[in-house]
């Protein structure tokens, strides 16, 4: 709306002037600002929504020893856990988005790849009623006939799911990167040495990669289109400062997420399960995040329509055509 309206001002010129200032940014970043070829926004920060933390003493006393490679093993482990009288998944659902930010975002790129989300948000003629992501929708429906979840997941937040998880009674849950900060403060200091993290691993036939995780950097800086001349330099200018290695790296040494790639960083500053992290980010790709990318009336019919097909009043199938309804009626 911004853009429409011309209050603000691209920046792909800008960036384009100084390739070095633009290649500094981790792939992915500008994402969440694109409309058409136009980059709106200069990132703030960019960090994961979907990251499976576990105990791997739990998993291991249940007969797994390593963390699943592909989904059918995952659901295995889930079998495991269960039948040790762990909740193989602490969920919180209470605000509706965890589900469809935390798990789906991830799991439906594995099965639709990236190109047909990009379709979807670009109105290029993919349909939430494709197979693709009606199956994403059902692996979900799958997990809650497992009773992989707790029975509660409607009814209880993000902070209780990790509360369960704290004390053993899950052996995993799936969360943002902003709970690697909470988890090393709050987790009793057994679980905390206890907890490693994981990736959605890939599906059989799934047309997205193996090594994507949702994410995005959902705030940015922007330029008001009114500046003009030395003012307009002088906004650049600070833009550049604040996306350099001088704010990046202690960002990310004090726990946080920088939008730019940082090469050399004091390790020992970190927390041990951001160590573990920065593994996982070094070898993962960014995908966008359904609720950051797409619009508030879809997401609203998605997120309520995941919490009624946890409890088993829609269909993964209906569920899909009830999101491709309200997705049609947008201009």
């Amino acid at each position: 709306t911004f853009y429409n309206d011309n209050h603000i001002s691209p920046l792909n010129d800008d960036l384009n002037g100084d390739m070095a200032w633009k290649n500094s940014f981790v792939e992915g970043a500008f994402d969440d600002f694109k409309r058409s070829d136009k980059i709106l926004g200069i990132p703030i920060q960019v960090q994961p929504t979907s990251l499976i933390f576990y105990n791997k003493q739990i998993f291991k006393s249940s007969g797994i020893d390593q963390f699943p490679k592909d989904w059918n093993e995952f659901k295995s482990a889930i079998r495991r856990l269960k039948q040790k009288g762990y909740i193989p998944i602490a969920a919180g659902n209470k605000g509706k988005w965890l589900v469809e930010s935390c798990i789906l975002s991830t799991l439906g790129d594995r099965f639709t790849g990236t190109e047909w989300f990009s379709n979807i948000r670009d109105k290029k003629g993919a349909k939430f009623t494709d197979p693709e992501f009606v199956s994403a929708l059902r692996a979900i429906d799958e997990l809650v006939k497992m009773k992989a979840f707790n029975s509660d997941i409607n009814s209880i937040d993000n902070n209780q799911q990790r509360t369960l998880y704290y004390n053993k009674k899950a052996a995993m849950f799936f969360e943002g990167g902003w709970a690697i900060s909470l988890t090393s403060s709050e987790a009793p200091k057994d679980v905390l040495l206890a907890t490693e993290l994981a990736i959605i691993p890939p599906v059989a036939g799934g047309k997205g990669k193996a090594n994507t995780i949702s994410g995005g950097a959902g705030w940015a800086f922007q330029i008001n289109s009114e500046l003009k001349g030395s003012k307009r330099t002088a906004a650049i200018e600070l833009l550049k400062s604040l996306s350099s290695d001088a704010y990046s790296r202690p960002m990310l040494e004090l726990g946080g997420f920088p939008a730019t790639k940082v090469m050399n960083f004091d390790k020992s500053k970190l927390s041990e399960l951001a160590k573990k992290y920065q593994d996982i980010a070094s070898k993962v790709k960014y995908v966008p995040v359904y609720d950051v990318q797409l619009s508030a009336g879809v997401i609203e019919v998605m997120n309520s329509g995941i919490q009624d097909m946890i409890v088993g009043r829609i269909t993964p199938d209906n569920l899909a055509k009830k999101i491709q309804q309200e997705y049609e009626k947008e201009k």
